[in-house]
């Protein structure tokens, strides 16, 4: 067994047996889809979650800070998730939080600073956090929060009596956004599938089928396709589609089922309109497991043909990705998307290696590697940029000069070889073809944002970022469009709508580094020394480890921040 020191999450659903009691199938539906939106705030605050025990989690931070941060943050998800659902089936979670030694076995954790945390939880009122006095003293006045003092507690089976602190969680509430409009080409979201079931394994191949969907209509030229991530932000709600339409704003959804009995599935599918709640069209179909890429295509052909009759089913095999004979392979590449969707960089890297491992022309998923290495250097997660850097451009050659290379394929590899500097003029090519070909790639559209601002017309910038949040307004990753248009503005010297754009990204995560710098450098040019001052002394208790000769070295490539240094020392940040 490994000991070391860390922060303890341990959260649970309050009454869960209750709500079980109730409505077992649709109460673990609910719980299964907040843990999946807890998944991109933990690991954007450098947690992990240890394992999930049906009602709740155990997750563990390397910083103090960083858990009472994301413990916030999730109740506060939790709490709007709840929003669109009945009083009586809604999950409300506590949480307690410690710091201590833990032991680490086969992946799994234990010790004192579970134990305590576990019992933290057992006390929190439904929908709270309490954190022990340990943990308050750290994150005391380095976080703009509430707590409460609950004095000593003796926990059960604890030895001493341990100082309690209550955080208030809410805050202010979230500025309301207006809803879209409906744009003029026909617009669509496919939900995520619902499983008939509690095993996983259906989950995923439901998940796996929703993203695929989602992926050959993207394919189709003049059709307005919502992100995966935005629409998977309705997992395990129940919610009108009236309401779902006007919140993305689109005119049609699909969404289905799935049942799977022995190695038979059996599919449901709809397409419904938005306007009127009205089913235009349905579905079922009925497979062996072994040929569900089959039924997958024979789905998509259908929906194509009642939104677009002019489609050909060919047309259709054309948009589809694809993919390598080697099922295992496959597997994996998914199971790494699902990571990168949730911000867990590290496990996708590790998947995506072992992909290629078992079938060394992967493309897709070599592309998609090569991406990963400019997340480390514009994160600044790693020391060796220059092995990384050679690494990413490796890796872009090698999916390039792959003949499964796609128009996906392409976008990641030429996003990555211009960031680096290795070929900007062809990276940018490849993505300007990657959205003439799928008009709502929206990972494409925030990547042309970003290199048009670094590399060219930053106007642009703007443009292509703000097509980007309208193709995805409810991406849980979203602060990366933000970022994006952050920078576009900086570069413009638009320091208002760069402020607010940097605001807006760091209440969605608080501890991206990139957008508390452009916040500082906005608010400077605009003469707001001392609110400038004020977030370089919040970005220094979040990132003691920054100095402004390390930013300058990774950023100063790109004009717009090149001459950033003497901003950022003016404000009291470290050399």
């Amino acid at each position: 067994m490994k000991r070391r020191l860390a922060a303890i999450l341990a959260a649970d659903v309050a009454d869960y047996s209750a709500l079980s009691q109730r409505d077992e199938l649709g109460t673990i539906r609910t719980v299964r889809g907040h843990l999946g939106a807890f998944e991109p705030p933990v690991a954007l605050h450098h947690g992990r979650i240890v394992k999930t025990m049906g009602d709740g989690f155990l997750a563990e931070f390397s910083s103090v800070v960083d858990a009472v941060a994301c413990a916030d943050i999730l109740q506060k998800v939790a709490a709007d998730r709840n929003q669109t659902l009945a009083p009586a089936d809604r999950a409300i979670f506590r949480m307690g939080i410690h710091a201590g030694d833990i032991l680490e076995e086969d992946g799994d954790i234990f010790g004192d600073g579970v134990n305590i945390a576990s019992r933290l939880e057992s006390i929190a009122a439904p929908g709270t956090v309490t954190v022990s006095s340990k943990v308050h003293e750290d994150v005391d006045r380095r976080l703009q929060l509430d707590f409460t003092d609950l004095g000593p507690v003796q926990l059960k089976n604890i030895e001493k009596p341990v100082h309690v602190f209550q955080l208030k969680v809410g805050g202010g509430a979230e500025p309301v956004q207006p809803l879209p409009d409906l744009p003029e080409k026909p617009s669509i979201a496919v939900l995520p599938m619902q499983t008939m079931g509690t095993e996983l394994d259906d989950e995923y191949l439901a998940d796996g089928l929703a993203e695929d969907l989602t992926t050959v209509l993207s394919g189709v030229p003049w059709l307005f396709v919502i992100a995966r991530n935005s629409a998977f932000t309705y997992k395990g709600l129940t919610t009108d589609t009236r309401q779902i339409g006007a919140e993305l704003g689109v005119r049609y959804v699909v969404e289905g089922s799935l049942r799977r009995s022995g190695n038979r599935v059996r599919i449901s599918v709809q397409l419904a309109d938005t306007l009127d709640g009205r089913q235009i069209w349905a579905e079922r179909y009925d497979s062996e497991l072994e040929d569900v890429f089959e039924l997958q295509d024979r789905i998509v052909a259908e929906i194509a043909r009642v939104i677009a009759p002019q489609i050909q089913a060919i047309e259709i095999q054309k948009s589809a990705r694809k993919r390598p004979t080697d099922l295992t392979a496959y597997d994996l590449y998914l199971n790494a998307l699902g990571m990168l969707n949730s911000a867990r960089i590290a496990d996708a890297e590790a998947l995506l290696e072992k992909a290629v491992e078992a079938y060394p022309d992967y493309a897709s998923a070599k592309a998609i590697l090569s991406w990963c290495t400019t997340l480390h250097v514009a994160w600044q997660t790693s020391e060796a940029a220059e092995s990384i850097i050679e690494k990413g451009i490796r890796l872009c050659h090698e999916a390039m000069d792959s003949p499964q290379c796609d128009v996906e394929t392409q976008a990641y590899a030429g996003y990555t070889m211009a960031f680096h500097s290795h070929d900007i003029d062809r990276g940018m090519s490849l993505l300007a073809n990657a959205v003439d070909a799928c008009p709502s790639f929206a990972w494409a559209w925030v990547s042309r944002s970003y290199l048009e601002t670094f590399f060219g017309d930053p106007a642009l910038g703007v443009e292509y970022g703000e097509v980007a949040l309208r193709l995805n307004p409810r991406d849980p990753l979203i602060f990366r469009i933000y970022l994006a248009l952050a920078n576009a503005h900086i570069a413009l010297h638009q320091h208002p709508k760069a402020l607010d754009s940097a605001d807006k990204g760091l209440r969605r995560n608080s501890g991206i580094m990139g957008l508390r710098v452009l916040k500082i450098l906005a608010l400077q040019r605009m003469d707001r020394l001392e609110d400038a001052r004020e977030e370089a002394s919040t970005l220094l208790r979040r990132h003691p480890d920054f100095r402004v000769s390390r930013f300058i070295s990774t950023a100063g490539k790109f004009s717009h921040l090149s001459n950033s240094s003497e901003d950022l020392l003016a404000v009291g940040l470290p050399e």
